[in-house]
């Protein structure tokens, strides 16, 4: 897909369009295999995709490292102005390095971009990497299915609107602005809406306690636990326009397969994993980046698989263990909190098969998982109103934003 460019016209008479490269001093990213180097009581910190993934710089979680002085350390060190951006995982999400910020460095999946600033300002850029101008190109750079990434050449290749440093200082100072008292607002809206959430997440939890006469099980051993092997050479470029459809993390949905935005392949490569193939009943589990999301085959109107980011279980015996009593107990924050125990990866979260199939499931009789299906089904209606509540207030609230930063980036604000 060739590059998107910015096209001048519609912009202010004294504002450039510069590539990315132009106006750079240093672009790398960090180093692998510093695992070696984390230590609880280090005196630097180690970023990661996490740590950047929400906007800014989250030290709550971040590692603590001892790495040993050398050039690899010197290249990879952040310094105050620097922007950091995510390349795998959680792609394009940006931060600068704010004054007096700890001695650190970035891992493999974060960029660190240092610019030259008597061309252009760290926050500015920061600002329009966030805007549809600077997210449109990312996206368009994407590289792989699975786990996507973004290659530094790339990134360099990129297009940016340039006003002069003084306009660029004005915008600055109006969506910090603007940012500080939308985010209080944010907050406070969607907070009021999550405290129902939990009252109705206590509910559930009461739900499973109050099983009775359950046994304890390990998954592998009442249902088949089956995954994706890898990717079998399988490129974003194979996708077809019409076939068997390809499900990944994103089609699961709060409640229920979401079918509105779904990939398709090739016969063929439907047919080489015919394990993974779904059926009525089947129980998907994500095991990579949003790990933990849960989904439920109700019906299906088409063919239809799954990634490698997705495991499709099975009950062995339907007349002892219902799929729908599973795919309710892994809703329940009880066994998301395994989930949450059992997950790895410094970059992007990661479930492994193996532990999957040795996660310990409490099941009561058929007629008892039965009436718990039933309860579910009621919660869930409330939740549905809930989450419908939650979802047209985020959109409205994520929607002001980006036509903020559209109109800064035209010269219109």
């Amino acid at each position: 897909m060739a590059q998107k460019t910015i096209q001048k016209t519609n912009l202010p008479e004294d504002w450039q369009v510069k590539k990315l490269e132009d106006l750079l001093i240093k672009i790398t990213s960090g180093s692998r295999n510093w695992k070696k180097y984390y230590d609880p009581k280090g005196n630097a910190l180690f970023i990661r995709t996490q740590d950047v993934a929400k906007g800014f710089l989250d030290t709550k979680n971040i590692e603590k490292i001892n790495p040993k002085k050398d050039n690899e350390r010197e290249r990879t060190r952040v310094y105050e102005g620097d922007v950091l951006m995510t390349i795998t995982g959680w792609i394009g999400k940006t931060v600068v390095v704010p004054e007096k910020f700890p001695e650190a460095y970035v891992n493999q999946s974060t960029a660190l971009i240092r610019i030259n600033r008597k061309k252009v300002l760290p926050k500015y850029l920061h600002y329009f990497f966030e805007s549809k101008f600077g997210e449109s190109q990312l996206k368009d750079m994407m590289i792989g299915i699975g786990r996507s990434s973004l290659s530094l050449i790339s990134i360099k290749k990129s297009e940016v609107i340039l006003p002069p440093l003084e306009t660029q200082e004005k915008i600055v100072k109006k969506l910090d602005k603007f940012f500080e008292s939308y985010n209080k607002l944010k907050e406070e809206k969607l907070k009021s809406i999550e405290n129902k959430g939990k009252i109705l997440q206590g509910v559930i939890a009461a739900l499973i306690d109050n099983l009775s006469n359950t046994r304890d099980f390990v998954l592998k051993d009442v249902a088949t636990v089956n995954g994706r092997i890898g990717w079998k050479g399988l490129k974003r470029s194979e996708y077809t326009e019409e076939g068997p459809l390809f499900l990944s993390v994103k089609n699961l949905g709060e409640f229920g397969l979401n079918f509105s935005d779904v990939n398709h392949i090739s016969r063929k490569r439907y047919e080489e994993s015919p394990e993974i193939i779904l059926k009525k009943d089947d129980i998907l589990l994500s095991k990579d980046g949003t790990i933990g999301r849960v989904g439920f085959v109700r019906n299906l109107s088409s063919e239809t698989t799954v990634n490698s980011s997705i495991v499709v279980i099975r009950p062995k015996d339907p007349k002892k263990i219902l799929s729908e009593f599973i795919y309710r107990y892994f809703q329940s924050l009880k066994f998301q909190r395994i989930v949450e125990s059992k997950k790895t990866g410094t970059c992007v979260p990661h479930l492994f098969q193996r532990d999957i199939k040795e996660f310990k499931l409490s099941i009561p009789p058929i007629e008892e998982q039965k009436k718990f299906i039933g309860k579910m089904n009621k919660v869930e209606e409330i939740l549905k109103d809930l989450y419908l509540d939650k979802e047209i207030t985020k959109k409205k609230l994520d929607d002001l934003p980006k036509a903020i930063l559209s109109k800064a980036f035209k010269g219109e604000l």
